[in-house]
């Protein structure tokens, strides 16, 4: 193997070929001329080169990004999915979710809890539990905005009980009303009762805490 080329040299050689251009954004010096030869470049690399590189990537922006790692969790989070490093991929795929989420971007938003729940299933990671349930819960809230009741209840319903150790927190309120919502909406007013009205006595409860 010979010397190590300088990067700074490489790059000034595949710009004088238009390979790469300089960027006039602020966040990145180069560009691919053409995302059909940044796909051609990708594709000569070894699966165990790229998952190095996505890691090498995804470890410098976090150090760039040190305290404010989250105004860039969509690209954190493709990077350590495409390294294979599932617990971070994990992190910010609930992070990303939850940004989507909060700005009303209900479809970005569902595809990173997606993302996030098949992790954590697919690996066998037992994540923190309130992390988990608050995973959960932002996602259940998602399906709601979208009115994907039929869907919430199909992927929820067997989930229910582990919820339960949230406790009596407005957050446990608020996720049996998102339920009962679902049932009603679809017309199963039976099982959506006992839910409305669990809501109903957790919220009341949780207020009487808050006033003794």
């Amino acid at each position: 193997m010979g010397p190590a080329v300088p990067v700074s040299l490489c790059l000034h050689e595949a710009e004088g070929l238009e390979i790469l251009l300089k960027a006039k954004d602020p966040d990145a010096d180069y560009l691919f001329n053409h995302a059909l030869v940044q796909d051609a470049i990708y594709a000569t690399l070894m699966t165990p080169q790229r998952r190095a590189l996505h890691a090498r990537v995804a470890a410098a922006l976090e150090a760039l990004y040190a305290g404010r790692a989250d105004d860039i969790a969509e690209t954190l989070a493709n990077h350590f999915a495409l390294a294979e490093i599932p617990e971070k991929t994990i992190l910010y795929c609930a992070i990303a979710g939850k940004k989507n989420l909060q700005v009303f971007s209900l479809k970005v938003a569902d595809v990173y809890f997606v993302q996030a729940v098949e992790q954590m299933a697919r690996h066998r990671i037992d994540m923190n539990p309130e992390f988990t349930d608050n995973v959960r819960a932002d996602w259940l809230e998602v399906m709601q905005w979208s009115a994907d009741f039929e869907r919430t209840i199909t992927i929820f319903e067997p989930r229910l009980p582990q919820f339960k150790r949230i406790g009596q927190t407005s957050r446990y309120a608020q996720i049996l009303a998102l339920f009962g919502i679902a049932y009603v909406q679809q017309y199963r007013y039976v099982e959506a009762e006992p839910l409305l009205q669990g809501a109903l006595q957790a919220g009341h409860g949780l207020l009487l805490w808050q006033v003794y």
